[in-house]
């Protein structure tokens, strides 16, 4: 992976870097040496085209793309579930700040989607002074059966760190290492959230757990996907990759920043009889990273979960 970024971003450098040249030489011959500048040759009209496409990704990157909220639905089907269905909405790495985004949006859409559940996989501010639009954002959320967070790897330092938790006074309910049950008209819900740890150490299922409830395991990073075969999960959710939050056609992600690398970069997966969602997310990174998304928009995920077609 850093392979390919530094590839990517010495392309970048290598265009602005001649294009620089090209418009200081033709300054140059132009005004000194009284000659014609060249600036128009094949080579120069070459990297030309070139920086203006860049030029022109990074104002979509910046400006567009951040805001083109997208709603992906999937369907799974499993022999637990008799007599009803289950609506779970997703949603992962909302990355606040203070400038708003698609909070607005995101409670518009997922309250008309009418979810059973809501997950949260984690990372929910950039910044302490987007606490409040996070828990205006998250308390305006509605589920008929009960919202629940797990904490990623942003917001367990800023709990460490500021003394800060994120989902306090969110409406959710935090599964740090634990478990919730949940029953809907004879039908069990079994879900087990860990918070992001460096680790990625799979603690156990706690009491619960069963063969007759549908299993749902939640967590930060994909990086826990493949330790959990045969554990009785049936659907393992997570978010963090961004899907590389900068992406190329028919490549995919640039960095995931997981041990995974692009094995689960962002979408649906399978692993044995697991069903897996790594979501794209909806914002992105602060603090010195660029602000934009490209191939990779943002994306809150519904997952109707219905019995198995006889």
């Amino acid at each position: 992976e850093m392979t390919v970024l530094l590839l990517f971003l010495g392309t970048i450098l290598a265009v602005y870097t001649a294009e620089s040249w090209l418009i200081l030489r033709a300054m140059y011959r132009k005004f000194i040496n009284k000659r014609r500048s060249g600036y128009f040759g094949k080579f120069a009209i070459a990297i030309h085209i070139a920086a203006f496409a860049g030029v022109m990704c990074f104002m979509y990157a910046y400006f567009i793309e951040p805001y083109r909220l997208e709603v992906d639905t999937i369907e799974i089907q499993s022999s637990k579930l008799k007599n009803s269905a289950l609506r779970i909405v997703h949603i992962s790495d909302l990355h606040c700040d203070k400038k708003q985004r698609l909070e607005s949006r995101i409670i518009e859409v997922v309250n008309r989607l009418k979810p059973d559940i809501i997950v949260f996989t984690g990372d929910a501010i950039n910044t302490p002074e987007a606490k409040p639009l996070l828990d205006k954002t998250l308390n305006s959320l509605k589920a008929r059966l009960g919202k629940f967070v797990v904490r990623g790897n942003n917001d367990v330092w800023y709990q460490r760190q500021h003394n800060l938790d994120p989902f306090a006074d969110s409406g959710f309910t935090v599964l740090d290492n634990q478990s919730a049950l949940i029953e809907d008209n004879g039908q069990k819900y079994y879900l087990r959230g860990q918070q992001s740890a460096p680790s990625h150490t799979y603690y156990g299922p706690g009491a619960g757990i069963s063969d007759d409830s549908f299993n749902i395991f939640i967590y930060h990073h994909p990086d826990m996907i493949e330790k959990l075969g045969g554990s009785g999960f049936d659907l393992y959710l997570a978010g963090h990759t961004h899907g590389g939050q900068v992406a190329l056609p028919f490549y995919g992600a640039l960095i995931t920043l997981t041990s995974q690398g692009k094995k689960y970069e962002a979408g649906r997966y399978k692993f044995g009889e697991m069903d897996i969602y790594i979501s794209r997310g909806i914002g992105m990174e602060g603090n010195h990273a660029p602000s934009v998304r490209f191939f990779a928009r943002p994306e809150l995920t519904v997952i109707d979960v219905k019995p198995l077609d006889k």
